[in-house]
C-alpha cells in the first residue's frame, strides 16, 4: 500500500516530453476510496459518470504560464489518472489519456490540422508509458 494515502496500490509516472513533462498515475483498491479522496481534494468530482467498477478520473491541475509572445511555461508535473485496480480496460486508460492529450493540446495551442502527428506522437507515448508502468508489478 502507498504510505502517503490509504488505498493506492501503487504509482507510477509516465514521462511524455523531452522536456521531461509527466502524469502520475493512481491505482486504488476500491471504487469507494478513490472517489472519496478525489472529491474531498477537489469537492467537484461528478460522482455519477463512471461505469459500474470500472472507473477512472484525469485531472490536469497544470498551471500554464502564457508570455508574451506566445511562449508558454508547463509545470513538469502536467497531471494524474486514476483507476481502480483490476477495474479498467482498455476503453477506460483510452479515455483517461485522452483526457491528458485534450488538455495538453489546448494548453499547447496546438491545431489538429497543422499539428496532427503530434499530438498522435504525444497520445502514443502516454500510452506506451502508461502500458509500461502497468506492466511493471513493483512500486515505482
Amino acid at each position: 500500500m502507498h504510505t502517503r494515502h490509504p488505498g493506492i496500490v501503487r504509482t507510477w509516472k509516465c514521462r511524455f516530453t523531452k522536456q521531461g513533462n509527466y502524469i502520475i498515475v493512481f491505482e486504488w483498491d476500491t471504487v469507494e476510496r478513490m472517489r472519496e479522496r478525489l472529491i474531498n481534494n477537489s469537492g467537484r468530482l461528478d460522482m455519477n459518470k463512471y461505469y459500474g467498477n470500472a472507473w477512472g478520473c484525469a485531472t490536469t491541475n497544470a498551471v500554464v504560464i502564457r508570455y508574451p509572445g506566445g511562449k508558454r511555461f508547463f509545470p513538469k508535473k502536467y497531471g494524474e489518472i486514476h483507476v481502480v485496480k483490476d477495474n479498467y480496460g482498455f476503453m477506460v486508460i483510452g479515455h483517461e489519456i485522452q483526457h491528458i492529450v485534450s488538455h495538453y493540446i489546448l494548453d499547447k495551442g496546438w491545431d489538429l490540422e497543422k499539428d496532427g502527428e503530434r499530438i498522435a506522437t504525444v497520445a502514443g507515448i502516454l500510452t506506451q508509458k502508461f502500458m509500461d508502468g502497468y506492466y511493471r508489478k513493483e512500486k515505482i
